[in-house]
């Protein structure tokens, strides 16, 4: 089977979720005897320059100015509405929500739908409903859409007129850590133990409810600090926030973006904590739990799915909820070691091969082509 992918992950993204999850099952679909090409013309995503046994129509540039993204967008549309055609792939899987067909001819287009965050909270994009509309046409054209939990199935079937036969679920995998990494319970450069928050902040993220329930518990407040991975720097309203939760401008702050620095921080938080109150799947979880580091989560939309019984779990609009849930992990032995070998357990049912294989026989259903 020939199987392309677009290019529209790759020039979005530097690193981001997305255009992992495409190159971690392009490398799978290679690795298991599939043609695969990845179709980007001009891109700037670090995933995709570091991956191993793809085909890549394209160059990555180290970065670009803003201003020039549009261009590059209408430019990369123009090479591929040439070169997919001229590749005769057998089915196209878009990598993110186009308005248009890039296939030429008839070729079966496979589409994932990651979430209906912009459904769900349309306050939090500012451009007038574009996005929503590319979405909604990218899901109409496609000839089966992937979700990547049972949540985000029944999101996309009640919000939409998307059949659910058109649908089906597909779990990401996870990348596990190198056997040799060790695991440990680390402190802070003030010699405190600290709990990690990954990823962006702002709304349904939830961060400002993670502060107050930190806040709410007097040990928690007076013990840990709070180290914040990913997104932008700490702002001054983050400050803020977490002053008026209680919480000393001293003991929260930012860790960088790099990979590398993510990994070490899996290994060494007292706890990971995950207070979204909407996540189509919800990745973060799952890293956290296949380094060794318990997690704590909210109980909402996709999480329970994902977490299984491996995290300590709480309501995210309940402070003392909250802070409860991470007292009841960062003060006891015992429940630490619990969730650590439970989250082992499960990190390892979400493999990227499992992932690729179901993807895969998502080809076969709209190619005819034989597993």
């Amino acid at each position: 089977m020939r199987i392309a992918f677009d290019e529209q992950a790759f020039q979005l993204q530097i690193y981001g979720g997305i255009s992992r999850y495409i190159v971690r099952i392009a490398e799978e679909l290679g690795r298991s005897g599939e043609t695969v090409a990845v179709f980007a013309p001009l891109h700037r995503n670090q995933h995709l320059r570091q991956a191993t046994g793809l085909v890549r129509k394209g160059f990555r540039l180290p970065g670009y100015p803003p201003k020039t993204g549009r261009a590059i967008f209408r430019l990369n549309r123009l090479i591929n509405g040439f070169r997919i055609p001229a590749w005769r792939p057998d089915v196209i899987h878009e990598t993110f929500y186009s308005a248009v067909p890039l296939g030429g001819r008839r070729v079966p287009t496979v589409l994932t739908v990651h979430d209906m965050i912009y459904e769900r909270y349309p306050e939090l994009f500012p451009d007038g409903g574009r996005g929503g509309r590319q979405k909604l046409a990218a899901i109409a054209r496609a000839d089966r859409i992937i979700c990547v939990s049972e949540s985000t199935r029944r999101d996309l079937c009640s919000m939409t007129d998307v059949p659910a036969e058109k649908t089906v679920v597909v779990h990401h995998g996870v990348d596990l850590p190198d056997p040799s990494e060790g695991v440990q319970v680390g402190e802070s450069n003030q010699g405190r133990p600290f709990l990690l928050y990954v990823g962006l902040r702002g709304g349904y993220k939830n961060f400002e409810g993670l502060l107050r329930g930190i806040g709410s518990s007097p040990r928690l407040s007076g013990d840990c600090e709070i180290v914040v991975f990913g997104g932008p720097a700490l702002s001054r309203a983050d400050y803020e926030a977490a002053a008026a939760a209680g919480i000393s401008e001293k003991r929260i702050r930012h860790a960088g973006r790099e990979e590398s620095t993510l990994n070490r921080l899996y290994r060494e938080a007292a706890a990971f904590v995950y207070p979204s109150l909407y996540e189509g799947f919800g990745m973060p979880p799952l890293e956290a739990m296949a380094h060794g580091c318990p997690v704590v989560c909210s109980h909402h939309a996709s999480l329970p799915e994902v977490v299984g019984d491996a995290a300590e779990t709480f309501d995210g609009g309940s402070p003392d909820d909250i802070g409860s849930a991470i007292e009841r992990v960062v003060y006891s032995a015992h429940r630490r070691g619990e969730l650590i070998a439970a989250g082992h357990r499960r990190a390892a049912t979400f493999s990227w091969q499992r992932c690729a294989r179901e993807t895969r026989d998502v080809y076969s259903t709209v190619t005819g082509a034989g597993r």
